[in-house]
């Protein structure tokens, strides 16, 4: 190999070790509250179901919450989480409507797209007492 090869080999994993500990360190959502904690589980297992594609389906992509933000506190948002203990979905309600960014990563650090989540399951009417 020359010179010039030999150097954007170098540049070219040097790139790749900084997208790596981009992607794996950097990335991640980290939690502030319990309800918040709990809307980041529930859009990171919804996001495969908004846009289903080739790689979704060879199941290649992983998918991690990157951001969770409160946007009103006057309502309430219904959602499913998956229980790590039971195996099981949990339904929850939380006080306020959330939204999220959750992305979605090709061999756990390219990151190919984000993906918006916004509120939950909408309230049934024998529910809400209607």
């Amino acid at each position: 190999m020359k010179a010039t090869e030999k150097k954007m080999m170098m540049a070219l994993i040097i790139l790749l070790i900084g997208l790596a500990a981009k992607s794996l360190l950097m990335d991640p959502y980290r939690t502030e509250s319990e309800s918040m904690a709990a809307y980041a589980e529930f859009a990171r297992l919804m996001a495969p179901f908004q846009q289903q594609t080739m790689l979704d389906r060879m199941k290649v992509l992983t998918y991690r919450t990157i951001q969770v933000e409160q946007v009103q506190g006057d309502e309430e948002t219904h959602i499913v989480i998956l229980d790590p203990y039971a195996d099981e979905m949990i339904d929850k309600r939380l006080s306020g409507t959330y939204e999220a960014r959750v992305r979605a990563y090709l061999l756990w650090i390219i990151p190919l797209r984000d993906i918006q989540i916004e509120g939950g399951f909408p309230a049934h009417e024998n529910e809400t007492g209607s």
